[in-house]
């Protein structure tokens, strides 16, 4: 009898244990999901870090450029990243970009900020999540900086700019995008890239009237600015007005490093991941 009820305690307590180490079990995850954007669904996908049910964790919002996706090799390599370095990452679709809802031709900077906007509310549901930030990178960084802007100091944790693409203002004006040129005054229904899309006349016109750094001024938190010296897309001007406008501000040059970030790409993405974890994890 006694060591009848010795067994049971033995097993009981082998099972506890057992519990115990499954409910502590940290661990890593990728999900897809799809957000209700004003355009339509957008496509994301979150990547935990290693961590457990109760663990908060900061997350950063990606946001690619224009005529790009989620799943451009510069937004996964940041992604995959920011997991290893403890970090959350949503990384998604614009609209008319990717596996997003809406036409390309449609799309215009103010839409794409619409959904941001909406993307961060989702993320505002989710629980475990300490603080948002955000990264985005060539027209993604015009939109984050404008979004930042809206939403204020306490709303986004810290920031990053990635060869934000301010320029596309004045090239509306100018009447050149993309290296497609049109008269800026009679805007065409639509203009053709260089890679067959139809970029509508509507994202022409909005973008002359876009006040970047006007709004990009009324967020006031941390923010780092990333340019490749060797960018032919967007002048170093357009970073130095960006470092102007804020007050709370890191500004990196990386050499011989290009727009899309390709040539140096661990290394401009491990400069953007450390400054976003020195900023969020302490």
């Amino acid at each position: 009898m006694n060591k009848t009820f010795v067994l049971i305690i033995c097993l009981l307590s082998l099972l506890c244990t057992a519990c115990k180490e499954k409910t502590t079990e940290k661990h890593t995850s990728e999900e897809n999901i799809v957000i209700n954007g004003r355009e339509g669904k957008l496509q994301a996908i979150i990547q935990m870090p290693e961590h457990d049910i109760n663990d908060v964790i900061p997350m950063v919002i990606l946001m690619h450029g224009i005529t790009s996706s989620k799943d451009d090799s510069l937004m996964i390599t940041l992604a995959q990243t920011l997991q290893k370095k403890g970090i959350a990452s949503l990384r998604f679709d614009f609209n008319g970009h990717g596996k997003s809802d809406g036409s390309f031709q449609n799309m215009t900077v103010p839409k794409e900020v619409a959904d941001a906007d909406s993307v961060y509310s989702y993320v505002r549901t989710l629980k475990n999540i300490s603080s948002i930030s955000l990264l985005g990178h060539s027209q993604g960084g015009v939109v984050a900086s404008i979004l930042a802007g809206e939403l204020g100091d306490s709303a986004i944790h810290c920031m990053v700019l990635m060869a934000s693409a301010a320029v596309l203002k004045d090239d509306a004006i100018n009447g050149t995008t993309l290296g497609t040129t049109y008269d800026p005054i009679n805007i065409p229904e639509y203009i053709t890239l260089y890679n067959g899309l139809k970029l509508g006349g509507e994202y022409i016109s909005t973008a002359q009237q876009l006040e970047i750094y006007q709004e990009a001024a009324k967020y006031q938190g941390p923010v780092c600015i990333i340019q490749g010296d060797a960018d032919v897309i967007v002048d170093r001007e357009y970073a130095e007005k960006y470092h102007d406008t804020y007050t709370q501000r890191n500004h990196l040059y990386i050499e011989q490093e290009n727009q899309s970030f390709s040539n140096k790409r661990n290394e401009s993405v491990n400069i953007a991941v450390n400054i976003l974890k020195d900023c969020l994890v302490k």
